[in-house]
């Protein structure tokens, strides 16, 4: 994208799920990623478990290390995975416990809710967020969240 705009390009990027445009800002300049669609920088989550993920990440990881929304994913799946262990009231039935995540979901705490937390899951497995969102990273610098359209199990 910098050798891009170095080059004149004045459009827009489509940044994919594995890129950051927050970690990416780590290595240049900010002017460089704006207007472009990417994913929401988990420290632009509003969900109510984002404050103390963040302040648990940096402890562990470092102030310089970026939080992705893998990370916070992963943070809240094992929330699940734990709280659906208990609902099924074993750890080593994986069938028991694959089928208990459903009743598990409004069960886990507020504090593991990280990352637009899903709230039911299909038969197929997929865990369905209500508030699927990318972002715009805009000229001002500013995130705008940008609404999208669940996958379907059904393609």
């Amino acid at each position: 994208m910098e050798e891009a705009r170095k080059q004149g390009f004045e459009g827009s990027f489509l940044v994919m799920d594995q890129a950051k445009l927050d970690e990416m800002a780590t290595v240049t300049e900010l002017d460089n990623l704006k207007n472009s669609v990417g994913v929401l920088p988990v420290s632009e989550y509003q969900d109510p478990g984002t404050e103390d993920f963040l302040k648990k990440f940096a402890e562990k990881a470092g102030e310089k290390k970026v939080p992705t929304s893998e990370t916070a994913l992963n943070y809240q799946g094992i929330a699940i995975i734990a709280k659906a262990m208990e609902v099924a009231g074993t750890t080593d039935d994986p069938e028991k416990i694959r089928e208990a995540i459903g009743e598990a979901l409004p069960e886990v705490d507020d504090k593991y809710k990280v990352n637009g937390f899903p709230d039911e899951i299909t038969e197929q497995g997929h865990l369905l967020n209500p508030d699927l969102e990318a972002t715009f990273l805009d000229e001002d610098g500013e995130y705008t969240k940008v609404p999208i359209e669940q996958a379907s199990d059904d393609k």
